[in-house]
């Protein structure tokens, strides 16, 4: 079961980028790729999303991290963190789902897809349409453990609420050999050959349970489940 959340929240990822990028000329047009690996060598790693099949070319540059799963206590004064959950309001306080340390980048700025790539998290259910209402996680600096509250990257400051259910991931180091076959991973890179992707970042692993991010552009792509 927890495979197939994976596969869905990364798959969800890849399908909405795949809308997206169809009227600027189709999929290579978006240097991302995330899916299950079904092949790994030296030099390549294969993975099957949502957009079928798609190759992913490494090099000593490429840098790997991995997302390993930690607990409440690891989360300490100063630590960078992105936070999904139910916001109120007002923004002052975020009910947490999933709580990253040492979280990536966003995948993608301006609007599309971003955020922290899928993992274990929420049941898949329904089609995935109507991306673009999802919210990207809260980021931000933790200022204080008691009450657990994070001072976010536009300056405000946010209450995280947890509960015994809120999930904790940590973001290490990694590397080419700890990409293994049926692990779930996340690329980001340049447009290669035959429409692979050239990766300058590779995510083994997961975090949350849906991807985060914008609106894509031209609207919501409501059928891309279908």
């Amino acid at each position: 079961m927890k495979g197939k959340v994976q596969f869905f929240a990364v798959g969800l990822i890849v399908a909405v980028m795949a809308v997206s990028s169809a009227g600027a000329g189709g999929r290579q047009q978006f240097p991302f790729a995330g899916g299950r690996v079904t092949a790994v060598d030296k030099k390549t790693i294969t993975v099957e999303g949502f957009n079928g099949s798609r190759k992913i070319n490494v090099t000593d540059k490429t840098k790997f991290t991995k997302s390993v799963e930690g607990k409440l206590s690891d989360v300490k004064k100063g630590a960078k963190v992105a936070v999904r959950g139910q916001t109120s309001g007002d923004g002052k306080t975020i009910e947490a789902e999933t709580i990253m340390l040492n979280p990536p980048p966003p995948m993608m700025r301006g609007g599309r897809p971003g955020g922290a790539p899928g993992g274990p998290g929420g049941p898949p259910g329904g089609r995935p349409g109507g991306f673009g209402g999802w919210q990207p996680p809260t980021r931000g600096a933790v200022t204080s453990v008691s009450p657990l509250t994070v001072k976010t990257e536009d300056g405000k400051s946010v209450t995280v609420k947890t509960t015994a259910q809120t999930k904790v991931f940590i973001t290490k180091a990694a590397s080419l050999s700890d990409v293994k076959k049926d692990e779930f991973i996340t690329a980001m890179g340049k447009p290669g050959a035959n429409d692979s992707i050239d990766a300058e970042t590779v995510r083994i692993g997961g975090g949350f349970g849906r991807s985060g991010g914008g609106r894509p552009s031209g609207g919501r792509p409501g059928g891309a489940g279908r």
